[in-house]
């Protein structure tokens, strides 16, 4: 990446302007090399006291410039959702890459490959914005209707949920060809399905079966990833179509499995 101006903005305010006027903000940098874009000014929010995990009776905040590494290795997180992030987390390529890319930059690249947004799409989580306030990630993620703003926090909801996730990949150091998490809270069943290879996304004709109050007999179960076909699949230099259509319904039922 060809950077012209560095800034490192000393509060909120001042980094929200600079965004205004055409700024970009770099998190962890992780792809920072792998880019040749030429950017006139880029805004680094190392000063800004956004590296954190903090609990609260009802919830969780993560500041977005926490490490991968960090919410992998959390103990309030993993204490609170039984080592859900440990799982889901650390199978993200190296540590070496863990403890440079931050959950924020992760949620708001809006990658396909995201494990990040995958394992956390299973959760109830709450996004807040320095301008346009609070959005869930389920609206953030299907209506991108947040530009130029700063992410200041990601809530995510302390409850009785149980989540399971799972990637398949061709080695531990490469992207994943497709990945899935599944949640159970009371009983509600919430299904998603990512790197397909678009960004993740709620398989909700398979919920809709899962939520109906059917009792789950093998066939019933079948009968809900026969539905995961009804989601848009395509093909990369990973796996194709195909390949992802058949995978996706042996690792989500895989993940039910773990969560009923």
């Amino acid at each position: 990446m060809n950077i012209q101006n560095y800034v490192i903005p000393q509060t909120i305010e001042e980094a929200y302007k600079l965004v205004q006027t055409g700024g970009r903000i770099i998190s962890g940098g992780a792809f920072v090399c792998t880019s040749n874009a030429k950017v006139d000014t880029v805004v680094d929010l190392r000063d800004l006291g956004l590296n954190f995990i903090n609990e609260y009776e009802d919830r969780i905040e993560i500041g977005p410039a926490t490490t991968l590494r960090e919410v992998e290795t959390s103990k309030i997180l993993n204490g609170n959702f039984n080592g859900y992030f440990e799982n889901a987390i650390g199978r993200i390529l190296g540590i070496q890459l863990r403890n440079l890319a931050t959950i924020g930059g992760s949620i708001c690249g809006r990658y396909g490959f995201s494990d990040v947004i995958c394992s956390l799409s299973a959760l109830n989580v709450t996004l807040e914005f320095h301008n346009y306030g609070e959005i869930s990630l389920d609206d953030f993620i299907a209506r991108p209707s947040v530009k130029r703003d700063i992410l200041k926090k990601i809530i995510i909801e302390k409850n009785n949920i149980k989540a399971s996730y799972e990637a398949l990949r061709h080695s531990n150091g490469d992207f994943p060809m497709i990945t899935c998490s599944v949640s159970n809270l009371n009983g509600k069943y919430k299904v998603i399905v990512g790197c397909r290879p678009l960004i993740a996304a709620q398989a909700e004709d398979c919920m809709a079966i899962l939520n109906s109050g059917k009792e789950l007999t093998e066939k019933v179960i079948d009968e809900a990833m026969l539905a995961l076909d009804n989601l848009a699949y395509g093909n990369n230099y990973t796996a194709t179509k195909e390949y992802r259509q058949q995978v996706a319904k042996v690792i989500v039922k895989r993940c039910l499995m773990e969560v009923m």
